[in-house]
């Protein structure tokens, strides 16, 4: 798939994220207007050394698969929503989106950055799970990789368990803090009714520019 282009839109600083770390087995695991994130109650949240109030519980362990969790108080038809639904999904993911949910339907992301994620559905269940692979960053093949969302109502919102497996060796570290530090977060505003500042693969873009040679950066 070709790029879509150089320039883009100021990126998304990295989002101050209150994390809670999980361990194992010994081993630390830890469209194009770009507009300012607003909370629950309307007042602004500049993005920018902010603490959004997002408790990510995240990890990888030696079978090259991330695995996490998060509440939000969205309620998982809302969610579900932001997973499948391809205006939904440029709220927060990419600049572009396509998305028929269902299995073998086309999941694709791009940004005017010229990053892209290509893969397709694999299950779509209103309200309780989806299912897609992807690919096409971080030196992945397209669907290379698979990432599973299961939603499940809990007091009055959602707790929702991430699993991001088949990654190689190289990628695990930086998809997991992409999803740690910008796809969670990103996430849990827009769903309660935020308005993120940038997108995924504008913090990934605004990542590699900052940080071209550093094992730090995210996706």
């Amino acid at each position: 798939m070709r790029a879509y282009g150089r320039s883009h839109d100021e990126a998304a600083r990295d989002l101050t994220v209150r994390i809670s770390m999980c361990h194992v087995d010994g081993t630390v695991t830890s469209n194009s207007e770009q507009l300012m994130d607003r909370n629950r109650s309307g007042g602004t949240i500049n993005g920018v050394g902010q603490d959004l109030d997002v408790d990510v519980r995240l990890g990888a362990d030696h079978r090259r698969e991330i695995w996490g969790e998060m509440r939000t108080s969205a309620v998982p038809a809302t969610v579900f929503a932001f997973l499948t639904d391809a205006s939904q999904m440029m709220t927060w993911l990419a600049q572009s989106a396509k998305a028929d949910a269902r299995p073998g339907g086309i999941f694709r992301l791009a940004d005017l950055n010229g990053l892209w994620v290509e893969g397709t559905y694999v299950a779509a269940t209103p309200h309780q799970r989806v299912v897609f692979t992807w690919g096409g960053i971080e030196g992945l093949r397209p669907g290379q990789s698979t990432a599973e969302f299961s939603l499940r109502a809990d007091d009055n919102g959602t707790l929702l368990r991430l699993r991001h497996y088949g990654l190689p060796d190289p990628a695990v570290d930086v998809h997991r803090r992409g999803w740690k530090n910008s796809g969670l977060p990103k996430l849990k505003a827009v769903a309660e009714g935020g308005v993120p500042r940038g997108t995924c693969l504008g913090d990934a873009a605004e990542s590699r520019e900052q940080h071209p040679f550093s094992a730090d950066r995210v996706w």
